[in-house]
């Protein structure tokens, strides 16, 4: 992982970094068995309060 950048906040300052930090302690990430499976970018939606 070279990147992480908050597209939008969820307006908590504390679970923003949280969520950043966690996101950072799982670098390295294992790699996959092929290069073609390999994407550039990886989003993630987080959305505790949505069931």
């Amino acid at each position: 992982m070279t990147n992480v950048r908050m597209i939008r906040s969820s307006g908590f300052a504390t679970l923003d970094d949280a969520i950043e930090r966690a996101i950072r302690v799982s670098s390295p990430l294992p790699l996959p068995s092929s290069p073609e499976l390999f994407q550039r970018e990886l989003r993630l939606r987080f959305r505790p309060l949505e069931e």
